[in-house]
């Protein structure tokens, strides 16, 4: 697995700090939204500049999302999680690996 870099997103769940890696497309995307968009503290803001994004609109976003795709399972933002584990094992990260990357980055 590349990984072109890393976001940190600071008091996660359990009001943990955490990292994450950036693929090197991902890493483009997020480059030109900041260019266009210039926040002022956090990546995604809310509606007010320097604000946090609520907890509730990313909720909304991450439903939009599957209606858009024609999913219709349950899930959440913890399911992304999980997704990218399977992702990991199907190009065929070692578990053990991806094991210790949970307990420190994600």
């Amino acid at each position: 697995m590349r990984i072109a870099g890393f976001l940190l997103i600071s008091r996660a769940k359990g009001k943990k700090d955490r990292i994450v890696s950036l693929s090197p497309v991902m890493l483009v995307m997020l480059r030109e939204y900041m260019l266009n968009y210039k926040p002022a503290k956090y990546i995604f803001e809310g509606q007010q500049k320097g604000s946090v994004y609520s907890t509730r609109n990313l909720q909304s976003i991450i439903e939009e999302a599957k209606k858009r795709a024609g999913i219709n399972k349950s899930g959440s933002m913890h399911m992304l999680r999980h997704s990218f584990a399977t992702h990991l094992l199907e190009k065929g990260t070692d578990v053990v690996f991806i094991q210790k990357y949970w307990g420190t980055m994600i």
